[in-house]
């Protein structure tokens, strides 16, 4: 009898640590132990809750696999009757038990002793399966952590290589580009583009810069981000447009729009990042603009030669 019970709790515990997760640990041990000791009915309780089960069918005891697991020795199952149970404690603080049932006999001493092992292999594996579990997930947010540091370290160098073009005074055109570029880079090759409002009560878009792909159906998210002054995010079709308005001293002047795959639930740290090469448009319109006033005010406009204004200026 020993050698027959050693052997047994062998398999069980190749089968409950060969698991991958949890579910899967104690699903193994229910069925493992329900078949070895011959009963016909067998349950996890895990904080209070049956957690697996086997050969209840459709309709699980659970409040009777509770009383088990408090102490009682009968469990009634329908279809089946009144059942001989017993719970075998899986160890820790709480009332975690291995439960099994069976009809004709109560369980004898050696075999209530092999449940016991059963038990305390199942314990084990639970919490070493907890333990790595939380191992991996402390490990994926290490990961997490390290990706968004790069991830804002490449924002801030993109930045910087823009404001750098603006202090620079670098063509309108090439900053725009430097944008859109820039943004498609981070985004991990998103299609991105510049949609300016030209003037008129209509506010007609135009797109003056773009990276990527076509951007499908991007004039209404750009409107929409424009009326309402704050990011957008929507999804589209394949995926999730992330619109983000551009202003000048005030007015809204344009929105700038990627279309990204995925849902909209993964794109908050992608909405800053769109909402900061925006304001980099804000900044590089707004220069432009003012330079553009202090030509303008210190030139003919006809003959483009300096005028009075800037002669006096000088002279001054």
């Amino acid at each position: 009898m020993p050698n027959w019970s050693t052997h047994l709790l062998t398999e069980y515990f190749t089968a409950v640590n060969a698991a991958a997760n949890e579910t899967q640990a104690l699903t193994n041990a229910v069925e493992r132990a329900t078949e070895m000791v011959e009963a016909e009915v067998g349950a996890v309780v895990l904080h209070g809750q049956v957690r697996a089960a086997y050969g209840f069918g459709p309709s699980i005891a659970e409040h009777g696999l509770l009383r088990v697991a408090a102490g009682e020795s009968l469990l009634t199952v329908r279809n089946l009757g009144e059942l001989h149970a017993v719970a075998n404690p899986l160890g820790g603080e709480n009332a975690d038990a291995l439960i099994v049932a069976r009809l004709d006999d109560p369980f004898r001493p050696d075999e209530r002793q092999m449940l016991r092992g059963m038990a305390q292999v199942l314990g084990l594996a639970l919490r070493s399966i907890r333990v790595l579990t939380a191992e991996r997930h402390l490990r994926a947010e290490k990961e997490r952590q390290a990706t968004s540091a790069q991830t804002r370290q490449r924002l801030v160098e993109s930045l910087l290589t823009i404001q750098r073009a603006i202090s620079g005074r670098q063509p309108l055109p090439t900053i725009l580009d430097a944008v859109t570029s820039g943004a498609a880079e981070l985004l991990d090759g998103a299609t991105v583009a510049l949609m300016l409002a030209e003037g008129g009560p209509g506010r007609r878009l135009t797109t003056v810069s773009t990276r990527g792909e076509s951007l499908l159906n991007g004039q209404d998210p750009a409107r929409s981000a424009m009326a309402g002054g704050t990011v957008l995010i929507r999804p589209a079709g394949t995926g999730t447009v992330i619109a983000a308005p551009v202003q000048v001293t005030g007015e809204m002047a344009g929105s700038l729009v990627a279309h990204l795959p995925g849902d909209v639930e993964q794109y908050a740290e992608q909405r800053d990042q769109l909402a900061a090469f925006a304001q980099q448009v804000s900044l590089a319109l707004t220069d432009a603009r003012t330079v553009e006033a202090v030509r303008e005010a210190h030139h003919d406009p006809v003959t483009g030669l300096p005028n009075r204004a800037l002669f006096l200026e000088i002279l001054h």
